[in-house]
């Protein structure tokens, strides 16, 4: 097989470092070799971001502070070599790739403080608007900027787009909350706002700058109809080219300095942190859908909700309604609209439910008035409201995926006065009619502010000038409507050809007279924004490859996964998995073999081996993709047959390979204890280093226990399945005691009676052959169980009980589909009949059903739960804190956690894994002290615990703790 092959028991990983071409050779003089990437791997994945553009990077650097980002600057610049910084990459219009080098910012730059109580909020640009909303909520404060992608969107690209989303509209966005910035120009020179010695500073030290901005504001001051058209367009939304308004709105030169960095998209500086002020949550809300026949009567009925002042307003077109609909939260009613029906989704807020009551009661008024086909009662239900939203969140993503395979997705973004939204919609209905697109709109009505959708095969130069054309149009209408031609996605690419054309040669001028300050050098993500290529939209579009998956294929590359997975530090994410199988496909379609091969050799650990395949990336991708099914298709396909057919066998003996297991685990206990845990780090090492891979249990991890299995004195109430994790991996909590007497303990004292089939032994979930490419092995496995829960339940009769909700998704989830393409189903069509009658139920959801039998006597105070990937992915994280709440006084739960890195044996074969997951946990939980950590598997109370420093145990130890 390729990559890895086993030798003797042991993995051996081959992994071909690409050649030292001279300027990683320069670049790791600066930084450690591990965060410079100059590999064709890594070229390809960061050449693509959310925007349909593609360019290659000669470089990516990992930047981790401040003093990174200065040296890379002085570098650029004697160098010559353009940079474009980068945090989340989800920006729609081309602005986060470049030709130079990549300046990352994902992996640093995590810096969060609050201050005077949450009115101010300050933060470095790689967190997310959701991090840094955590932050404030005890405090009952936000942000201003809620953008759609918003678990995705770091504040780097908030700040450089100054995107808004759906409750900002204008006045609440990052240029009007602006406080503060610390930002760096490009001669390296560094200020801060804040300081009163760094403005002074400024003033001294940038005369260029300072005196060219004074030149300009009185310019535009002294111009009557150019001053008068700023303060018009800026009325809406609107982040074409650079804030303008700056130079009316302020008259020191370091606060219009500062206010243009906001929305420059990193074409004048770098901005290292800001501070912006933040906003009340008002948390009694209500949402409700309205639908109405066509998109323009819903357009024209937005201005009959504005006067009861929503929070927010979203219209929702045809196609963007069909494409959600079967998604959890939407409502039935979506699927028997008529045909070309609208939809507005609006949000009433107040700061307590009198109010809210009466926002209520004017709404309903104003609704009544209104011409509808249907419409939904309004919901205050916080679960109800949020996954309404979430569809709408998702749209862009959920549309985008029901697009043909291979074709690009293309998503534009404008805003005209409300009062003209009905007529620019009409209009870019006529237009899709026209030009044969199946279009979509959808956006923040209230605002005037929206998105519209188009998907072309753009591999065909023919529509690249049908798409062409249309976009003449498109930009004639909106300049036509007074309106922005972007209004909260940045510029870009895709519309510096357009600049010109909405704001006038006068402006224009100023436009790139503010650039040339800024940036003498051109060296500060050129071409973005201003740009002299009427074409720039036209070029470089991303090959949009067929890999051969109906689900992987619908990925259009949003990078909404990415905050989720456990190696997006350390190696690649799932948007970066998607886009090298693509950027592969392509480089063999255009006889690249030898950059193919290379590329592929290095995907075999960055890609395929260090993958988890936990399966959290589908929770947040809009379309469901899950990541890990390509990649266990990657692990199989690189399998020999042999390999292949020793896994079957050890599926067929698996009883022999627990036992093995069990004794293998205290051999290495007995090692650990002889020569010490840091003992054994080292000489692996050093074994790395000669690519060998030694599995690294964490030091946590339990021993196998001996299984007491209940006497029974009647029908028991259902079959208990100890996973084989729990068999091997099982003592639990801090008395020694195992999952299994846990359970059987509280099951006991329910008045319970569960029964402990003879035989478990050797029975397991399939899920350690089917997440490591072993199709024969799953099949075997996966077979087994089913004909092993079908005899023990009596033919489904009675309920089985797993206690590790991994296994407890695979057996539900995972035994009875095809995970890629076209592989075949694992289970006999028998068994297939018999899976779907079995009655498999998690732990926890039996916990939550006995709690009401049980007296809890004995409450925590302070727990920790950390909700691992499987109970997400089943839907039962709510549920389980729900139960902590009911036996804990204060119940935690990270805001960082998710997946730990574990991955079954993956966080062994491969630590780097678990500390890349684990990484903002260990920050967020830093210095707090609690009476319990829980969690839900074995190895990831193990993993937890070595790497966290908190003791973690079974979750149902904190049941059993509680009713003693």
């Amino acid at each position: 097989m390729s990559g890895s092959r086993v030798f003797r028991g042991i993995s051996k990983r081959v992994v071909k470092v690409a050649p030292q071409d001279p300027l990683r050779q320069k670049l790791v003089r600066i930084y450690p070799s591990n965060r410079v990437l100059t590999s064709a791997l890594y070229r390809s994945v960061y050449s693509r971001d959310g925007s349909y553009f593609e360019y290659k990077p000669q470089a990516i650097v990992r930047l981790g502070q401040i003093e990174d980002a200065l040296a890379l600057i002085d570098f650029s610049r004697n160098e010559g070599i353009p940079i474009t910084f980068r945090a989340g990459g989800t920006s729609l219009s081309g602005q986060t790739v470049g030709e130079g080098i990549i300046g990352e910012l994902r992996t640093g730059f995590r810096g969060i403080s609050v201050h005077g109580g949450g009115d101010l909020v300050s933060f470095e640009p790689g967190v997310t608007v959701n991090q840094v909303n955590a932050k404030l909520s005890p405090f009952g404060r936000k942000i201003g900027p809620d953008p759609a992608s918003k678990s995705a969107a770091m504040m780097g690209g908030v700040l450089s787009n100054n995107s808004s989303g759906m409750q900002a509209g204008v006045i609440q966005n990052s240029y009007h909350t602006l406080v503060s910035l610390e930002f760096v120009l490009y001669n390296g020179h560094r200020y801060d706002t804040s300081k009163a010695a760094d403005r002074e500073r400024f003033g001294r030290d940038e005369p260029k700058i300072v005196n060219g901005l004074l030149r300009i504001r009185d310019a535009i001051r002294s111009d009557i109809e150019l001053r008068d058209r700023i303060k018009r367009k800026y009325r809406i939304k609107n982040v074409t080219g650079y804030s303008l308004n700056s130079f009316l709105d302020f008259d020191d030169p370091c606060d219009i300095f500062s206010h243009l960095l906001i929305g420059a998209e990193g074409t004048l500086g770098f901005i290292a942190k800001a501070t912006l002020s933040t906003l009340p949550i008002e948390p009694y809300r209500a949402s409700r859908l309205l639908f109405f026949a066509s998109d323009q009567d819903a357009a024209r009925a937005v201005g009959d909700l504005a006067v009861i002042n929503p929070a927010a307003v979203e219209l929702l077109d045809y196609a963007s309604l069909t494409s959600v609909v079967g998604r959890v939260g939407v409502p039935a009613v979506v699927e028997t609209i008529p045909t070309g029906s609208a939809a507005l989704l609006f949000d009433l807020a107040a700061s307590s439910s009198e109010a809210l009551e009466l926002l209520i009661e004017g709404a309903q008024r104003v609704v009544d008035e209104l011409a509808l086909v249907a419409d939904t009662p309004f919901s205050t239900s916080a679960k109800e409201r949020a996954q309404l939203w979430s569809v709408r969140d998702g749209i862009f993503a959920s549309v985008g995926g029901e697009r043909a395979p291979g074709t690009t997705v293309i998503l534009e973004d404008v805003a005209v006065e409300p009062i003209h939204l009905g007529e620019l919609v009409s209009s870019l209905n006529a237009l899709f009619d026209r030009y044969g697109y199946a279009g979509v709109i959808f956006g923040h009505a209230k605002a005037g502010n929206v998105h519209f959708l188009v998907c072309d095969d753009m591999s065909d130069q023919s529509r690249v000038l049908h798409f062409s054309t249309f976009m003449d149009e498109v930009i004639d209408l909106v300049v036509g409507l007074e309106g922005s031609l972007k209004a909260e996605h940045g510029t870009g690419r895709a519309v510096a050809p357009f600049v010109e054309k909405e704001w006038g040669s006068k402006a224009y001028g100023y436009l790139k007279e503010i650039k040339t300050l800024c940036d003498p050098y051109g060296l500060l993500n050129p071409g973005v924004i201003i740009n002299d290529n009427p074409n720039v939209h036209l070029e470089k579009i991303k090959a949009i490859k067929i890999i051969g998956d109906n689900t992987i294929d619908k990925c259009i590359e949003c990078g909404y996964c990415e905050h989720v997975c456990p190696t997006r530090y350390v190696t690649l994410t799932p948007r970066q998995r998607i886009v090298a199988h693509r950027s592969h496909l392509s480089l063999l379609a255009d006889d690249e073999i030898d950059e193919a091969e290379q590329m592929w050799r290095e995907y075999e650990y960055a890609g395929r081996d260090s993958c988890v395949a936990d399966g959290m990336c589908a929770t947040v991708c809009p379309m469901g993709i899950n990541t890990a099914d390509l990649v266990d298709h990657d692990r199989s396909m690189a399998k020999t047959k042999t390999s292949q057919f020793v896994a079957k066998l050890a599926a067929e003996r698996f009883s022999l390979i627990e036992t093995a297991t069990r004794g293998a685990l205290v051999v290495n206990k007995r090692i650990t204890k002889v020569v010490g845990n840091r003992s054994l780090e080292k000489l692996n090492t050093q074994l790395r280093k000669l690519d060998i891979v030694l599995p690294s249990p964490p030091v946590s991890l339990g021993t196998s226990i001996s299984i007491a299995r209940p006497t029974l004195r009647r029908r028991p109430d259902a079959i208990y399945f100890p996973s084989c994790v729990s068999r091997m991996f099982g003592q639990g909590n801090v008395d020694g005691a195992s999952v299994v007497d846990l359970v059987l303990r509280v099951a006991g004292r329910a008045g319970i009676y569960l029964e402990i089939p003879e035989d478990v032994q050797g029975v397991c979930c399939s899920q350690p052959w089917s997440h490591n490419g072993y199709e024969d092995g799953a099949s075997v496995s996966a077979n087994k169980a089913v004909d092993s829960f079908w005899r023990w339940t009596r033919s489904g009769e009675i309920p089985i009980i797993c206690d590790v909700t991994s296994c407890t998704h695979s057996l539900m989830q995972e035994l009875g589909r095809q995970s890629f393409g076209v592989r075949g189903d694992l289970l006999t069509s028998a068994n297939r009949g018999h899976h779907s009658d079995l009655q498999i139920r998690d732990l926890i959801v039996w916990i939550e059903d006995l709690l009401p039998r049980l007296a809890i006597t004995n409450r925590l105070d302070r727990v920790l739960i950390h909700p691992t990937c499987a109970l997400t992915r089943v839907g039962l994280s709510e549920t389980a804190v729900g139960i902590a709440q009911q036996l804990a006084n204060v119940v935690v739960v990270p805001e960082s956690a998710t997946c730990c890195g574990a991955g079954g044996n993956r966080g062994m074969l491969y630590p780097e894994v678990v500390k890349s997951a684990l990484r903002d946990e260990v920050m967020e939980l830093k210095g707090l002290v609690f009476d319990g950590a829980f969690s839900f598997a074995s190895t990831c109370e193990a993993t937890l615990s070595d790497e966290l420093g908190v003791s973690f145990e079974p979750f149902i130890s904190l049941v059993e703790r509680a009713t003693r």
